[in-house]
Formats: structure tokens, C-alpha cells, sequence
């Protein structure tokens, strides 16, 4: 019926314009009547269509009409543009506790001015519990001043849960639900069940109905589900009021998280009473094209682009910041469809320096006819977006050489590009380790260029004498020496000299001889000559040898070593066969030991 209502009026509308712009093309005869007669009509048929058709299409209806009869209809979409935030303006207070303040406004002393009530903590001295927090506007309508809290008044009284219930969370909103001209309170309070686990979350509706008058007003004793309503179990619920359907009167609105599955949705609970007799239906789930599954928790309803329909506003905690979300009404004041993903962050509106979301509220807090933001947060602050209509300029701030929107407006350049320009670091080098220069990228190196950097960070190798005859580089540059060189002339190696009886006096090279001078060897040394020999029925030989030495012997051999000309184990074999395979030694002087198996030995020369 309703909306056979309202398509009665848009037929009657085109057909007073068609008839209205007939006369207009009339020549002759006096239409001035006629033609005021119209004029008031169509007028009356624009007021009652008001709303419920777009702009856009009101405009189309109308025409050339609208300008004869004085009617604007200038697409006035997306033209609310909100300042940058400004905290706990007013003289707005913090609340007690971290739980998200609830900012709401009426005026509910009726002088004409809008007064703050928000829900908080009230300790009592055996924990917390629900309560609200009430600055009177002590200013005007235009200049707002709030006077310092008090807690409770007007006689309110926090609601408490049934025991095992606890109260955590209360969030309200004022409503003339009995349409008798006062504020009542309709709130949404979360309680928490702790008496098993895991805690089942519930969310009641609560009434608090004003029993003084629109100038002095007494709230009753909080009532539970009240109109129709009831509680959702295991669920988190915050809901928003408004006339979604435009019958009239007050619908809600809400998100739902439920806690036994995680599953998200959108509760619509329609009004369908009066405006003076709510009664509301059970929750209808992601009508009106809204998507499941998608977190806007905190919502509130709002013509923000003044299409003459109710939007929805939502906050939402960003890695560093809180987004403002934007789900467009593409449907009618009465017939409401919403676009299934959100624009974030329109119309100016962001908070960079909060990043837990926030509850929404919007109100005309300067008087000056359009709807200014109030954001409420956990952090115990209220966050005001004047609506400016025009955008502000972004000005960009360069702060530890990069660069930011401070989100006041203050900064020092008015694009992000000549930001950068100016706010870049200067190009350092800074010396990490010896050998390797490179860039910090925060101006705080040590040398302007690459080149300066690495003529000082060349590794410098420093030499130390571990021993006597033996230089080694550290590797950290703490050596004495600045080269091999000089380390090598200042640490030799004190010769000594031993005597070997197959090749006579040697120094093995390690300091380690019995004689400090080859003289001192020699007067007590002998040596054995280098020949073909035999020797207890040994034989070796070919001596000298190319590739292979042979030894024989009446003797078990246990085993043979070879050394060099300094003494050193070459070469070394058990239980040997009598062909030794000597292909690979250089050519020079060694000396072969041969161990038997009763453990006596010998040992001659052999050239290879």
C-alpha cells in the first residue's frame, strides 16, 4: 500500500508539470491563477515526495518547472566534507575506564542547545559497573560549552545483568519512543556469562523511559526488552536508530558477532507499531543487499551524501589508524539497497592517530545546519570532524626525513611530492666493517661521497710475531708490523742445527737443533755416505732411483718411513712389500728408515 502511495504522487506530479508547462506556452489569456493554483500543488506533491525520490530524479521530473516555481535541485551528493579532528573539544571530559565512550547528544534541558550523555565505568569500590556521564551545555547552540560531568543524574541507574550475567558494555541512544514530545534512552548492554567456559556473550535492549518533561526530565527504573524486543544470546550486538523504510517511524539497524561460531551479520529489526506503539520484529539477517561476513561493527545510520537517504557509517581499527567506512544507499528513502563494499575514508574523514575504531555520532554541534562528527573511543576521548562542506587542504610535514600528513592542515608543503623534494636525507656513507662503505639512508653517515668513505675504510692489514719466524695477519688491524716485510726482519727465526747420521748436520728449520752453529754440528757429527748397500742382508736400490726402490732383506720389515732433507716424515708404510713406489718425490736427498719386526732399525740415504 505504501508504496502504491507514493508512485499515486509521482503520477500526479507528472501530470501537473505536463498541464504547467502547457500554460507556460500559452499566448494569450490571463493564467495567473491557474497558474499559482498548479504552483502550490506541485510544491505540495515535491514536499510529500521529498526523501523518498533521489534528487536526480525529482530533477528529471521536474525540469524547467523547478526554476519557474523556485525550487533548487542542485546535486548536493558527496558535498559534506569534515575538517580534520580536533580532541575532546568543548571542554568534552574523559570518561572512566577504557571502555569506548558512547557520545550522544539531545537537549535535554530543552533551552536549545544540545547537552552530552555518554556511557562509562562507574567504580563503586567493589569493581565496576555501568553508568553514564553527563555534561550540560552550559554554552548556546552555536558556541558549546560543556559544564563538568556528573554521574547519573536525572535519575538514571545503571541496569545489572542477573547474576551470572556482568554487564560490560552499554551503548545508547536518545529517542522519543512514546512520541510524547521527551527524550526517552534505548540501550544496547553486552553482558558477559562467566559461570562456564567458554563465556557465553549476550546483548539485552534496555528502556529507560522519561517520566518528567521535555525541560526537566526523570528517568525510570531500566526495563528489560521492552516493545517487542529481545535478548540475542551469545551474540555481540550494537545497533543503530533510524526510519530505514521512511514509514515513519524509528527501525534499528545492527551488526552481530556471534561467539559460538564467529559468524558476522547485519540485524535488521523493523518497527512494526507507530511511532507513538514500537513494536519491533525478530532480527531479519543482511537484508537490503548487505553482505555477510564483513566486520562494521560499530555503525550508525546518516544522509552523508545528502541524497535525501539514510547511509551507513561505520568505524574500523586499521593497522595505525582508524578508517572511516561508507556503504551507500543506491536505493530510495523506502526502499533502501545497499552497494555490497564500502568506500573508506570519504568525505575527510580519518583519525591517524587512533587506531582502535570508534563509536559515530552525528549532530549539528555549531548550529550552523548541517551535521558535524562526534567519534567516540576507548582511549577515553571524544574526537570532533566539523562539517567544513568544502575539502581542507592536505598539507605534508617532513619529520625524520620522511614525509607525512599531520591531518591538521599545519604541515609545511601542500603536495606530497614537494615534501619528498625538500625532506630528503642528505647522501652519507658511513664505514661498516673494513673494505665495505655504504649508504644509511638517514643522513647520519660519516663521508659525503663513495670515494671519501672508501679511502678511509680500506682494509689495513697489521702483522704480528707469534713466534719467532712466524708473521700472521690478526685480521682486526691490531698487529705491529704494517707488513710482512717488517714483521719478518724483526721476528727471524734463530737457526740450530742437528745432527742426522744419514745426512749429516741439518737445520730442521724450527730453532729446535742441539747445535746454535753448523761448526759446533759438524765436530760431532758423522755421516754415512750415500752408496748401494748391504747391510744385514739388506739391500736397497736402485740408488739413486727414478720410480721404484727395492729393498730385500733376511729381516722382517715392520715398517719404512722417508724423510726429507729437514727431517720431516714424508713418507711412511706398514708392513711394506719390497717395491716402493718413489715416482712422486722430487729429486733430491732423503733418508729411508727401516723398522724390523724385532724392533731394530736402520737407516741409509737415497737419492731420487
Amino acid at each position: 500500500m505504501k508504496n502504491k502511495y507514493y508512485s499515486r504522487h509521482q503520477r500526479q506530479l507528472k501530470y501537473l508539470v505536463k498541464k504547467l508547462n502547457i500554460l507556460l506556452q500559452e499566448t494569450e489569456g490571463n493564467l495567473k491563477t491557474e497558474i499559482s493554483k498548479l504552483t502550490s500543488k506541485i510544491k505540495f506533491l515535491v514536499s510529500k515526495l521529498n526523501g523518498v525520490l533521489s534528487g536526480n530524479r525529482m530533477k528529471k521530473i521536474l525540469g524547467a518547472v523547478a526554476i519557474f516555481i523556485g525550487i533548487s535541485f542542485t546535486n548536493t551528493a558527496n558535498a559534506q566534507w569534515f575538517a580534520y579532528p580536533i580532541q575532546d573539544p568543548f571542554n568534552l571530559q574523559q570518561g572512566n575506564d577504557e571502555v569506548i565512550i558512547n557520545p550522544e547528544f539531545a537537549d535535554l534541558d530543552n533551552d536549545g542547545d544540545l547537552d552530552y550523555l555518554s556511557g562509562e565505568y562507574i567504580y563503586s569500590g567493589f569493581g565496576y559497573g555501568l553508568g553514564f556521564h553527563f555534561q550540560e551545555n552550559i554554552g548556546n547552540a552555536t558556541n558549546p560549552n560543556f559544564a563538568n560531568p556528573t554521574i547519573n543524574p536525572f535519575g538514571l541507574t545503571a541496569y545489572s545483568p542477573a547474576l551470572p550475567e556482568i554487564g560490560l558494555r552499554q551503548h545508547h541512544k536518545f529517542i522519543d519512543l512514546d512520541n510524547d514530545g521527551d527524550f526517552d534512552i534505548l540501550s544496547n548492554v553486552r553482558a558477559v556469562d562467566m559461570s562456564s567456559y567458554p563465556y557465553a556473550w549476550n546483548s539485552h535492549f534496555i528502556y529507560y523511559e522519561n517520566i518528567g518533561t521535555a525541560s526537566n526530565p526523570q528517568f525510570s527504573t531500566p526495563t528489560l526488552n521492552q516493545f517487542g524486543l529481545s535478548t540475542i544470546p551469545n551474540s555481540i550486538v550494537y545497533t543503530t536508530l533510524g526510519d530505514i523504510d521512511g514509514d515513519g517511524d524509528t527501525d534499528m539497524l545492527g551488526f552481530s558477532l556471534n561467539y559460538s561460531n564467529y559468524a558476522t551479520d547485519f540485524l535488521f529489526i523493523e518497527n512494526i507499531g507507530s511511532a507513538s506503539t514500537p513494536n519491533y520484529t525478530a532480527p531479519q539477517l543482511n537484508v537490503f543487499g548487505i553482505p555477510s561476513g564483513i566486520n562494521y561493527t560499530l555503525i550508525t545510520l546518516e544522509d552523508i551524501d545528502t541524497d535525501g537517504d539514510l547511509d551507513i557509517m561505520f568505524s574500523q581499527e586499521n593497522y595505525n589508524s582508524t578508517d572511516f567506512g561508507f556503504v551507500e544507499n543506491t536505493g530510495t528513502a523506502i526502499n533502501p539497497q545497499f552497494s555490497p563494499l564500502p568506500n573508506v575514508n570519504s568525505f575527510g574523514l580519518s583519525l591517524a592517530n587512533w587506531q582502535g575504531g570508534g563509536i559515530l555520532n552525528f549532530k549539528d554541534l555549531d548550529g550552523d545546519g548541517d551535521n558535524d562528527l562526534i567519534v567516540g573511543t576507548d582511549d577515553d576521548r571524544n574526537y570532533y570532524f566539523e562539517n567544513v562542506s568544502v575539502p581542507q587542504p592536505i598539507t605534508y610535514e617532513c619529520i625524520n626525513y620522511s614525509c607525512v600528513d599531520p591531518g591538521t592542515g599545519s604541515g609545511n608543503y601542500t603536495t606530497l611530492s614537494a615534501c619528498q623534494t625538500s625532506c630528503a636525507p642528505p647522501v652519507t656513507f658511513e664505514c661498516d666493517w673494513p673494505g665495505n662503505c655504504y649508504d644509511p639512508g638517514d643522513g647520519s653517515g660519516w663521508y659525503t661521497n663513495y670515494a671519501d668513505c672508501m679511502n678511509d675504510c680500506i682494509s689495513q692489514p697489521t702483522w704480528d710475531c707469534v713466534s719467532p719466524g712466524n708473521c700472521q695477519d690478526p685480521g682486526d688491524e691490531t698487529g705491529n708490523y704494517w707488513s710482512l716485510q717488517d714483521c719478518q726482519n724483526a721476528c727471524p727465526l734463530t737457526p740450530t742445527w742437528d745432527c742426522d747420521v744419514i745426512l749429516g748436520c741439518i737445520d730442521p728449520g724450527s730453532g729446535a737443533g742441539l747445535y746454535t752453529s753448523l761448526t759446533g754440528c759438524q765436530s760431532n757429527c758423522t755421516s754415512t755416505s750415500i752408496e748401494n748397500t748391504e747391510i744385514n742382508n739388506l739391500k736397497i736400490y736402485p740408488n739413486p732411483a727414478n720410480k721404484t726402490l727395492n729393498i730385500s732383506s733376511d729381516k722382517k720389515i715392520k715398517k719404512i718411513e722417508i724423510y726429507d732433507a729437514i727431517g720431516r716424515v714424508i713418507y711412511a708404510e706398514s708392513n711394506p712389500t719390497n717395491r716402493i713406489n718413489v715416482e712422486k718425490l722430487q729429486s733430491g736427498l732423503y733418508s729411508i728408515k727401516i723398522i724390523f719386526k724385532d724392533e731394530s732399525s736402520i737407516i741409509q740415504k737415497i737419492i731420487k
